[in-house]
Formats: C-alpha cells, sequence, structure tokens
C-alpha cells in the first residue's frame, strides 16, 4: 500500500496555496529543437520495458489462438532479434472504455475481464490474453472511474474489485446506508470553502464515488484498497484530466 498525501500539501481534501516553483509542472509536449511531439520520461520507460517482457506474452496468446496459415515464428522473429519495441517489433495495444456513468463503468468492467488471461472462459474463448498484450488503458467519465478503481488497485483480476463496490446493495439516495454518509462528505468539502476555495456539488460527488470506486478514507487523499501492492518497476504511469463545470 503506498499513499499519495505527498501529492496534497494539506495532507487533505481542502487544498492550501504554495509558492509557485520556478520551473512548470508540465513539462512541454514537443521537442525544442525539432517540434516533434514526445512521450514523457516515465511513459517513455514503461512502454520500453513492458514491450520488452511482452515477448513470452505474445507466444502464448497466439499458441492458444491456433491461427491458420500465420508462422508464430516470423512474427515474433524481429522482436526476437531486436527485442520488444512497441510499435517497431510488437503491435501496440490499447484498450479505451466510454463514458456513461455507471453504466460504462460496468460495461467496460465486463470488457477488460473478457480479455484478461486469469479468466479461464477468456481464455476458452481464445481472447484472454489481450488484455495482457495492452500498453495502454484510458477511460472518460464512467470509464475512468473503472481504469481508476482498477489502477489505484493495482491491476487485480476485474471479478476481485466487483465485491467492493457493492452492487446489490440497496443504494437509493433516501436510503440510511447512503444518507448518513452525506453530512461527513459536506464536513469535508466544507474544509475547501473555509480555505477560501469555490465549491460546487461537484466536489460531494467526486468525494461520494472515490469513496465507493477506490475505499478512501475518511479525510486522507490516499490509496486504501485492500488489493494494492507495491508497483512493480514497469507499473505504468498513471494519470487523471478532469475539466472543471461552472
Amino acid at each position: 500500500m503506498f499513499s499519495l498525501n505527498c501529492w496534497s500539501p494539506s495532507g487533505g481534501y481542502a487544498p492550501v496555496y504554495i509558492k509557485c516553483p520556478p520551473e512548470p509542472f508540465v513539462r512541454p509536449p514537443f521537442e525544442k529543437d525539432n517540434g516533434h511531439a514526445k512521450l514523457g520520461q516515465g511513459e517513455s520507460t514503461y512502454v520500453k520495458e513492458k514491450a520488452a517482457q511482452s515477448i513470452p506474452l505474445w507466444q502464448k496468446y497466439l499458441e492458444n489462438v491456433h491461427l491458420e496459415s500465420f508462422s508464430i515464428d516470423d512474427f515474433l522473429k524481429p522482436a526476437k532479434e531486436k527485442g520488444g519495441i512497441a510499435a517497431l517489433t510488437l503491435p501496440n495495444i490499447g484498450f479505451a472504455v466510454s463514458g456513461g456513468s455507471v453504466r460504462a463503468t460496468l460495461f467496460g468492467a465486463s470488457i477488460l475481464d473478457s480479455f484478461d488471461s486469469r479468466n479461464d472462459k477468456a481464455n476458452a474463448a481464445k481472447v484472454g490474453g489481450v488484455l495482457q498484450l495492452a500498453n495502454y488503458a484510458a477511460g472518460l467519465s464512467g470509464g475512468s472511474w473503472l481504469i481508476g478503481a482498477w489502477a489505484t488497485s493495482n491491476f487485480p483480476q476485474i471479478s476481485t474489485l466487483v465485491p467492493t463496490w457493492r452492487l446489490t446493495q440497496e443504494n437509493e439516495i433516501w436510503k440510511w446506508n447512503v444518507v448518513k454518509h452525506f453530512m461527513r462528505h459536506r464536513k469535508i468539502v466544507k474544509k475547501k470553502h473555509k480555505a477560501g476555495f469555490p465549491t460546487s456539488l461537484v466536489d460531494g460527488w467526486g468525494r461520494i464515488l472515490s469513496g465507493h470506486f477506490i475505499n478512501e478514507p475518511v479525510d486522507q487523499v490516499q490509496e486504501s484498497h485492500s488489493h494494492q501492492k507495491v508497483r512493480p518497476t514497469n507499473s505504468p504511469p498513471r494519470s487523471l484530466v478532469s475539466s472543471i463545470r461552472t
């Protein structure tokens, strides 16, 4: 388990003012000398290490699907000779989960699980393992809830996450097991307001979602899911981009 408190200067949800650093927080998206687009160092390292370890995964997957008139040796020859390189000697695969609130979360979860080599039914259908071949996974809106919950839990099999989402629990907004949390979230959001920052319904909604999908503690900005483990060296960098509606 690892904490994200270092990302929050206040150690909690309420933001605080800090002195601007001399260097920009965000790197320029283009090379200074030629103007070409470039990946960040963390992403470049991840893709390189992930692709380098993907040759056995490709071998196993292709042997399982039994393609006709297809030579696995010829397909993997460049990767074995030059090394696994995404988009050069090996395909560069990514999954994208659409938006659509909780429906997108659940539908996307079923799709990811359907391509997971840890799912015996997926292997029997000859699609298991595609998820392990992918270098990227992205989600929009409800899809990002899935990707966020999955990433902060260190990418377990989706079926192990579903029970923590309490899908069969009564959760109508007037039910006590839901209402009892409203004042707690309001108290936490109020700290942001007292700090001099604007608040809205989005703050409360975000707090509720994080508690539901990431099992966030009462007043901490940290990952605390029971599945969280130490990140491997080739674990993908995780980013979340959000837009604010006013």
